[in-house]
C-alpha cells in the first residue's frame, strides 16, 4: 500500500455537477459490484456524503448497455493520517 497521501478522486475526474478538488483524501471507498468486481474512490469530507451518487456515476460511465451490473455495498473506511509532528519530521529528512 502506497505511503504517499491520497488526493480526493475529484481531482483527475469529471463529475458533471461537481467541481474539480484537490483536498486531501480522509476516506476509502470500496464499491462492491453484484458481478463482485470491485473499485476504490478516495474521497474528501465534503465529498464523502456523496460517494453513493459518484460511485453510481462512474458506473453508469463505464458499464455497456445491456449489462446488468449494479451496485451491492459501498463500505466507507477513515484514511490515518500521520500527526503532524511525525509528518514534518519525516519531510525534513526525506530533504535532507
Amino acid at each position: 500500500m502506497s505511503k504517499s497521501p491520497k488526493i480526493c478522486s475529484l481531482s483527475g475526474s469529471r463529475f458533471r455537477g461537481h467541481a474539480r478538488c484537490d483536498e486531501p483524501a480522509e476516506y476509502r471507498v470500496r464499491v462492491i459490484l453484484n458481478t463482485r468486481r470491485d473499485f476504490l474512490l478516495y474521497l474528501c469530507h465534503s465529498h464523502m456524503p456523496r460517494s453513493s451518487e459518484l460511485a453510481q456515476i462512474l458506473l453508469d460511465r463505464h458499464i455497456k448497455s445491456g449489462e446488468e451490473i449494479r451496485i451491492e455495498c459501498i463500505s466507507l473506511h477513515t484514511i490515518k493520517r500521520l500527526p503532524k509532528l511525525l509528518e514534518n519530521k519525516q519531510a525534513g529528512a526525506a530533504a535532507a
